[in-house]
Order: structure tokens, then C-alpha cells, then sequence
């Protein structure tokens, strides 16, 4: 059965959904691909439902949901993903 929340995804890609991606070094990536020694910078997911993750080698990456797409409910607190050298699957996020 469906197990509590998930707000009926399914299989549609998460587009929209703004998400802080912290490396092992504690920065965060941002939009055009670079890291944010702050710790600042978000990414948004694109209509495909994946970030696409450049200059990235493969490892583990904490991946905080910051904001939802519109009709669904944000996973609390953060996700441990293994980033593999083609990008981030964020479905696999979600479902971590």
C-alpha cells in the first residue's frame, strides 16, 4: 500500500521543487553548476524533475527539500543521495 506522505506522486517528475544540495566540504550548489562556500545557494529542479549536477564527482551529497512543488508536501529534513557521474535523480531523493 501507499505508505504516509507521499502526496501522490506517482512516477511524475518533481519539477519545481527548490532543494539545498550540501557536499562532504559543507557547500551548496547552485543553478549554474558551481559551489556556494556560504552554504546559501539553492538549485530548483527543471521540468524533467532533475537537477542537473556539473563539476561534481560521484560521492554522497545531503539534499535538504527547501520548498515543494505546488501540491505536494516537502520531505522533512535532509536526504543522504550517492551522486553517480550523470547527474541527481531527485525521484531517487524523494524516495530515499
Amino acid at each position: 500500500g501507499e505508505g504516509p506522505g507521499r502526496a501522490g506522486a506517482g512516477d511524475k517528475p518533481l519539477a519545481g521543487a527548490v532543494l539545498s544540495i550540501t557536499d562532504d566540504r559543507g557547500r551548496t550548489l547552485a543553478a549554474d553548476g558551481t559551489w556556494d562556500a556560504e552554504g546559501k545557494a539553492t538549485v530548483t529542479t527543471g521540468e524533467d524533475g532533475r537537477v542537473t549536477v556539473s563539476g561534481v564527482d560521484s560521492g554522497k551529497l545531503e539534499v535538504r527539500e527547501l520548498k515543494a512543488p505546488k501540491g505536494y508536501a516537502a520531505f522533512e529534513g535532509t536526504r543522504s543521495v550517492t551522486v553517480k557521474a550523470e547527474g541527481l535523480d531527485v525521484d531517487q531523493v524523494a524516495a530515499a
